[in-house]
């Protein structure tokens, strides 16, 4: 095997430089993304169980018979929609019945 020269094997140092460089840099984005979508994730769900919070209350007082069934549905909604998160992102019931 031929010896390298000198210049070679600057080279040879600034490419293996550069290609761990870009290695990191990748696995470093890859991370960020991933936490991000964590982020977002338990955002998400707090804001969901905010809402079903919400909507459990209403329920509980029409079980109790202190508000009508009609009136806490209205109600639940209406506070639902009325949530905002990130400034401009909401919420929405959907009612299959």
């Amino acid at each position: 095997m031929p010896k390298l020269s000198i210049v070679s094997r600057i080279y040879a140092l600034v490419a293996l430089s550069l290609v761990t460089l870009g290695l990191m840099a990748f696995m470093g984005t890859s991370q960020l993304n991933s936490t991000r979508e964590d982020l977002r994730h338990a955002e998400l769900e707090s804001i969901t169980e905010a809402a079903m919070s919400i909507v459990k209350s209403q329920y509980e007082l029409s079980e109790s018979g202190a508000v009508s069934v009609e009136l806490a549905q209205a109600a639940a909604k209406e506070a639902v929609r009325a949530m905002r998160y990130r400034g401009t992102e909401y919420l929405f019931i959907f009612d299959d019945a």
